[in-house]
C-alpha cells in the first residue's frame, strides 16, 4: 500500500495572501508560492505569485492575474546586482517578477516546482520524480517552518525564526562562546567594582583637600599655616594616589576585556568557518562569496 503523501508546509499561505485571493483557489492544491517586493521599475511594491497544479496566479494591489500552466513555455531565474528576476515566457509574451535577495529562497523554490511541471524539449513533462526524492524534498521544506509559531522562516534569518527569537536567548548563546574565559571575565568584573570605588573616593578626597588644606578651617577653628600646608600635602598625595590606582585598574580592566573580546571573536570565526566546511556545494552555489566572507569577518566583529 503506498504511503500517504504528507502535506507540503509551503501550501500554508499567509493570512494576507489568503485574504487577497478571496477564495479564488477553489480547493486547488498549492504547489509553491513566493512574495516579490519589486515592480518592473525596481521600486518597492509587494506582490505574490502562487503556483497550483493548473495555473500560475499573480496577486498585486488587489488584482489577480491567472496564467494556465499549459500556456507557459519556459521559466528561468535571471540574477542581477542586488535583485533577481523570475522570467516566465507564455504564449502571450514574457513576464518578469522581480525580487530582492530577501525572497530569493522562496522564488527559487517556486521556479524549481514550475520548471518541473513544464515539458522538456521532446514535449514530455519533467514532473516524473521518484517517491523518495519527493519525500526528501518535503522533509527539507518542513524544516523551514517554525515549530512554535508555524510561520515560514525567512531566508535571511538562517533557520532562526525572527518572531520567536528573544534577545536574551541570543545573549546566552553568545556567553557560551566566552565560557572558556570566565576567570578573565570575573577578574574584569572585580576590577570594574574597584575602579568604581576609587572613582567615588575622589569626591571624598576633594572635600578634605579643599576644607582642610586650602580653606584651613575645621569645626569653625582656623588652622595654622603649617597645619594647612601639612594637610594640603597629605590630601594632594592621597588625591594623586587615588587617580593613579584608578587609572592602573582601569587600564588592567581594559586590557583584559580587549584580550577576551579578541579571543571570543577568534573562536566565533573559527566556529563559523568550521561550519562552512560542513555545508554542501549547493549552499555555496546559491550564495555570493562576498556575503559569506562578510558573515565570517564583519558579523563576528559586531557580535
Amino acid at each position: 500500500m503506498p504511503e500517504a503523501t504528507t502535506r507540503d508546509p509551503i501550501a500554508d499561505l499567509p493570512a494576507e495572501l489568503t485574504s487577497r485571493l478571496n477564495g479564488e483557489l477553489g480547493g486547488e492544491d498549492v504547489i509553491a508560492w513566493s512574495e516579490f517586493d519589486l515592480d518592473p521599475a525596481n521600486k518597492v511594491r509587494q506582490s505574490f505569485v502562487v503556483l497550483t497544479r493548473n495555473r500560475l496566479i499573480h496577486v498585486e494591489d488587489g488584482q489577480k492575474q491567472s496564467t494556465p500552466v499549459e500556456q507557459i513555455k519556459n521559466a528561468k531565474i535571471a540574477e542581477g546586482l542586488g535583485m533577481d528576476r523570475l522570467v516566465v515566457t507564455t504564449d502571450a509574451g514574457t513576464r518578469d517578477y522581480r525580487y530582492s535577495r530577501r525572497f530569493r529562497r522562496d522564488a527559487v523554490r517556486l521556479h524549481r516546482h514550475l520548471a518541473r511541471m513544464l515539458p522538456d524539449k521532446e514535449g514530455k513533462p519533467k514532473d516524473e520524480r521518484p517517491d523518495w526524492l519527493e519525500r526528501i524534498e518535503r522533509e527539507a521544506e518542513a524544516q523551514l517552518k517554525c515549530p512554535k509559531c508555524g510561520h515560514i522562516i525567512p531566508s535571511y534569518a538562517d533557520r532562526v525564526c525572527p518572531r520567536c527569537s528573544q534577545s536574551r536567548t541570543i545573549l546566552w548563546r553568545l556567553l557560551d562562546v566566552a565560557k572558556d574565559y570566565r576567570f578573565m571575565l570575573l577578574s574584569a568584573l572585580v576590577l570594574t567594582f574597584l575602579q568604581s570605588g576609587f572613582t567615588a573616593m575622589t569626591g571624598v578626597v576633594n572635600r578634605h583637600l579643599i576644607d582642610d588644606g586650602i580653606i584651613g578651617s575645621h569645626a569653625g577653628v582656623v588652622l595654622a599655616t603649617s597645619d594647612r600646608l601639612s594637610n594640603l600635602a597629605f590630601w594632594a598625595g592621597a588625591f594623586a594616589l587615588v587617580i593613579i590606582f584608578s587609572e592602573v585598574i582601569g587600564g588592567g580592566r581594559a586590557a583584559i576585556l580587549t584580550v577576551v573580546g579578541t579571543s571570543v571573536t577568534r573562536d566565533l570565526r573559527h566556529s563559523v568557518y568550521a561550519h562552512l566546511q560542513q555545508l554542501s556545494l549547493r549552499f555555496f552555489a546559491k550564495r555570493r562569496t562576498g556575503s559569506l566572507i562578510t558573515r565570517v569577518t564583519n558579523d563576528t566583529d559586531r557580535l
